[in-house]
């Protein structure tokens, strides 16, 4: 599998060194103002799904197509893996990885719709004092159901209830630490536990063989040992790491293999 960067020769057009002489005779002249409506300018800044100013912006990596954070994710609870309006297929099992906060556009949002940071700054604020108010509501109604209640003997049957339920609750737990003993790590480790499963570390493995262009440094290890469902732009990532110590870059690396350019979602799985 080869590896090139990106290149791109830009020519400077004839047109833009006449007004650029153009521009420099004529300093002395008013610069002229151009206003812009809003109106055209909303179908930049709103959100495909919801048709509302782009709020907490989201851009999907590869066909930079930006949502709001919440519609997104949403649209990705429904089984859906690709862009929601170009149907761009992100990624087969895991979308959300490859979306990234837009704060450029978030910014150009903020500043040109005028007095929406603050709003959604003070519905925030609503919110959290609203879940504050509804957490402290269930706390005084759980006190006032667990109120004491006394028994024959001047005791308290809750605390009694308690003191038995403690212990049974011991007894069980030593129950299952020795049970826990005597099990495999597979059996009572879910996915979201164990780093190898969430990670696909027991997934099957594929060798690659990284061979870079005549204009790239090789990499220290050009053999890399890799899951059979990461894409080609995992690979991507790894090249921008290593060659430039950063992975933004990834994005001026093309990926050949048998002399074909391989796509940013292609995986090795069957």
């Amino acid at each position: 599998m080869a590896y090139t960067r990106r290149t791109a020769n830009f020519e400077k057009n004839e047109s833009f060194k006449n007004s650029e002489n153009s521009s420099t005779a004529g300093t002395s002249q008013k610069p002229m103002e151009n206003f812009v409506s809003l109106s055209s300018i909303n179908p930049y800044i709103t959100c495909p799904l919801c048709n509302g100013y782009f709020v907490d912006a989201t851009t999907v990596i590869d066909c930079l197509h930006t949502f709001c954070k919440s519609c997104l994710l949403k649209y990705f609870d429904e089984d859906n893996t690709d862009c929601p309006k170009c149907h761009y297929q992100i990624h087969q099992s895991h979308p959300s990885h490859y979306v990234a906060f837009d704060r450029t556009m978030q910014d150009i949002v903020y500043k040109l719709v005028p007095g929406m940071q603050a709003e959604e700054q003070r519905r925030r604020e609503q919110f959290k004092l609203k879940q504050k108010k509804k957490e402290e509501k269930e706390r005084k109604e759980q006190e006032q159901n667990g109120s004491f209640e006394k028994d024959e003997n001047g005791g308290d049957l809750a605390s009694n209830e308690s003191s038995e339920t403690s212990k049974s609750n011991e007894e069980e737990n030593k129950g299952k630490e020795v049970s826990s003993n005597t099990k495999d790590d597979d059996e009572f480790c879910s996915s979201e536990q164990d780093p190898s499963l969430m990670h696909r570390r027991n997934d099957e493995p594929v060798l690659i063989h990284l061979i870079p262009d005549a204009k790239l440094d090789p990499i220290d290890r050009s053999f890399v040992r890799l899951s059979a469902f990461a894409t080609i732009n995992t690979v991507k990532r790894l090249l921008a790491y290593l060659l430039f110590a950063d992975i933004t870059k990834y994005n001026e690396f093309d990926v050949f293999c048998n002399y074909e350019l391989m796509g940013g979602i292609f995986q090795w799985h069957s």
